[in-house]
């Protein structure tokens, strides 16, 4: 802070105060220097704003802090450009209908029920969360499989029966005498299998798991959850996920643990054949089967008893 030293004399009786010797243009009051601005000292900001003995600032047009004087109804008004409508980040920038200005920036306004989202940045939008793929739940949750319902991706499953047209239907069946069950399968498009389904009489002590094998390179491409019987004959499900290409040959079937589970089939019958699926047709052209010695190992066994299987597909 600059020091003033004030000068002063009598003149006819009179305290008369010199000017004061200091390098400000400040003018002595009351016996005191005022205090004033250095001539090389900017009276306004460089934005225009004019500063104020209590630290805040009037801008160009005369506005206090944080407002600015836009052109209003043939004059001038303060107003806050960061929530103003009609002066939106700026003077004469106006929102559009159903907008609202927000940190200096128009923004959409959603009804009940509907939130602002902007997906990678792009044009806002007002999004259903229980239902909308793209905003699941929340902005950019994106539903890649399925459908959105209530908040949570679920996804379509259809199960597909594999089971050959043709052939002698033997049901109830007998005892398998092995212990894997396999088609030679080929999608016409790529698609998702979530489970695959066998019709049997599994024993509540006994178990049985969905494998696919590479019928090239005889390598397993994945197993299944392993799923326990109940003494009924139904279909036990074993979930499974694995994408299948389209036009490649698989080897789909179940691996049970136990040789002698009753299960209906159809004896000799013909191949190949084919049923509709979501995606288009599934070929099925032969059935192998895989021996309960070694144990879990690749089908080699060519066999005449057709399986019904129901594949699960996304």
């Amino acid at each position: 802070m600059k020091t003033a030293n004030v000068i002063a004399w009598l003149v006819g009786g009179a305290l008369v105060a010199a000017a004061c010797a200091t390098a400000e243009t400040s003018t002595c009051t009351d016996g005191a220097c005022d205090g004033g601005v250095a001539p090389n000292d900017a009276t306004t900001n460089p934005d225009g704003s004019t500063p104020k003995s209590d630290g805040s600032t009037t801008d160009a047009g005369g506005c206090g802090n944080g407002t600015v004087a836009c052109p209003s109804d043939g004059g001038t008004a303060c107003v806050t450009t960061s929530t103003d409508d009609d002066n939106c980040g700026t003077c004469g920038v106006k929102c559009s209908t159903g907008e609202i200005c927000q940190g200096g920036k128009c923004t959409l306004t959603c009804d009940a029920g509907l939130s602002l989202c902007a997906p990678d940045g792009g044009s806002q939008y007002c999004a259903n969360f229980t239902s909308d793929n793209d905003n699941c739940g929340a902005c950019g949750d994106v539903c890649d499989a399925g459908q959105c319902q209530s908040s949570q991706c679920v996804v379509t499953v259809t199960a597909v029966e594999i089971f050959p047209p043709s052939g002698t239907n033997e049901d109830p069946g007998n005892a398998s005498t092995w212990s894997g069950r396999y088609y030679t399968v080929t999608f016409a498009q790529t698609q998702t299998l979530a489970g695959v389904e066998w019709r049997a009489n599994l024993a509540t002590a006994d178990s049985m798991y969905a494998e696919i094998w590479d019928p090239n390179t005889q390598t397993s491409l994945a197993k299944g959850t392993s799923v326990n019987g109940s003494s009924v004959e139904q279909f036990y499900k074993s979930p499974i996920s694995y994408t299948a290409q389209a036009n490649t040959a698989y080897l789909i079937g179940i691996y049970m643990s136990n040789v002698n589970t009753v299960f209906p089939r159809k004896d000799s019958p013909s191949y190949p054949f084919s049923v509709t699926g979501p995606h288009g047709n599934i070929t099925v052209s032969a059935c192998y089967s895989t021996y309960t010695t070694p144990g879990d190992v690749f089908p080699s066994a060519s066999n005449s008893w057709g399986p019904d299987f129901k594949f699960d597909i996304e």
